[in-house]
């Protein structure tokens, strides 16, 4: 009954109905290096509303953002991100990769992608990534970044439930949410189990049913659109969140002012 009372005004800023906030996923990937500060620019510049982003640990417990265990395929590095220390993640290229004018782009901290979003008034979806096992030192990690502070800007959310009900114990004045990519009878109880103010689920195994019970309760819902021809589908149930995935931001920005009524940005 707390969580219920309490849950409104921790999701306040973002309820905008009737059009879904559109979610950035890793920034804008279609033009920028993923999880990079120039794709974060670049997500607020095309319109995005949110901006989700990946987080793990390095080898001395810095929250850092990358998506990959390892970071071999968007660095200039090889092994796994755990095996790194902070000093040696700033130092690889994270942007060549993508293409040449990104050289020197760097792996950011949590920290320092929660101040960009302070500064430009930009609500941050934050994966906590503790795969392949879990990782007990990622929640300490987090309290260490927010603190006592409440920040009603950021959702933090993960697929290991366990870790998203320490958060709820340990960082209460953040919300944070479930991935749950599958269909299963147990849903509520999750939800229940995990203190969850969002549910993040995938498009296939999403109903409106789903949407419906999630709304009943005060949370929030966020799915990604593979194509443009998702989009309606899931304005019409009522998404908070769409999420890009293989529709590139400018092509769901257009798609969503379409079917929602809304007016495509200048």
């Amino acid at each position: 009954m707390t969580e219920l009372i309490h849950r409104p005004a921790r999701l306040a800023m973002w309820r905008t109905p009737p059009s879904p906030l559109l979610v950035a996923h890793r920034g804008a990937e279609h033009c920028a290096p993923e999880n990079t500060m120039a794709a974060f620019q670049a997500a607020v510049d095309s319109g995005a509303d949110v901006v989700e982003l990946d987080v793990q640990l390095s080898a001395d417990a810095v929250a850092v953002v990358v998506h990959d265990e390892r970071v071999d395929r968007t660095t200039s590095g090889s092994g796994p991100v755990r095996a790194h220390s902070w000093h040696r993640l700033q130092e690889l290229d994270a942007g060549s990769w993508f293409a040449p004018r990104f050289r020197g782009e760097r792996i950011p901290r949590l920290a320092d992608v929660l101040s960009w979003a302070a500064d430009h008034g930009t609500r941050l979806l934050v994966e906590v990534k503790t795969s392949p096992v879990f990782d007990p030192g990622a929640v300490p990690a987090l309290v260490d970044v927010f603190g006592d502070r409440e920040r009603d800007d950021v959702i933090l959310y993960s697929s290991d439930h366990l870790l998203v009900a320490e958060l709820a114990q340990c960082l209460p004045g953040i919300p944070r949410g479930v991935v749950v990519n599958e269909r299963t009878p147990c849903l509520p109880e999750i939800l229940e189990a995990t203190r969850a103010d969002l549910l993040s689920q995938s498009t296939w195994c999403l109903t409106p049913d789903t949407v419906r019970y999630c709304h009943d309760t005060g949370r929030l819902v966020s799915a990604e659109a593979r194509y443009p021809a998702d989009v309606p589908l899931l304005v019409d149930w009522g998404v908070d969140m769409i999420v890009t995935a293989r529709t590139e931001l400018p092509q769901l920005v257009e798609a969503v002012a379409r079917n929602s009524g809304g007016d495509l940005p200048c």
